[in-house]
């Protein structure tokens, strides 16, 4: 292999392994977010729940 060759090797398998560490961030991070958003639908279901209680009692009163 020349010497050209090796270069371009070594550059595309730091381009490579740089990649890879941004995928395994990414998904990190998208975890996180997904696990933000499960408690955000919690807490938006809690909430949905406890305004219609109250437009019932307002309606009933």
């Amino acid at each position: 292999m020349s010497k050209d060759e090796q270069a371009f090797r070594v550059t595309l398998m730091d381009a490579l392994s740089s990649h890879k560490e941004e995928i395994h961030r990414l998904s990190e991070e998208v975890a996180v977010l997904q696990a933000e958003n499960l408690s955000l639908l919690a807490e938006n279901r809690s909430l949905n729940a406890k305004v219609e209680a109250l437009v019932s009692r307002l309606e009933g009163g």
